[in-house]
């Protein structure tokens, strides 16, 4: 895929600079349209890439809460620390 992109870019930097040294309208209205389907399909090979992102996002269930065991709850600690047994040995 990185090869089909970077023929792209090359074909649209050519036709760039081929447009720049055309005095002829038609012509340079001809490489505007080719300059133009090349940024066209080079932009669906992107999309590509982002969807393939997404994609892998989507393996991630939402409702599934994969830090649930590494939540504490505060409170509950100071409640149990305020409520000492008398028969616990301090060491």
């Amino acid at each position: 895929m990185d090869d089909m992109i970077e023929g792209l870019t090359k074909e649209i930097n050519n036709n760039i600079k081929e447009m720049s040294k055309c005095t002829d309208i038609d012509k340079k209205k001809k490489h505007a349209e080719i300059i133009k389907l090349l940024s066209e399909s080079i932009g669906v090979f992107f999309d590509g890439m982002n969807m393939m992102d997404y994609d892998f996002m989507d393996d991630l269930d939402d409702d599934e809460d994969i830090y649930h065991d590494d939540i504490v709850d505060f409170k509950s600690l100071k409640k149990n620390k305020k409520k000492k047994n008398k028969n616990d040995i301090p060491f």
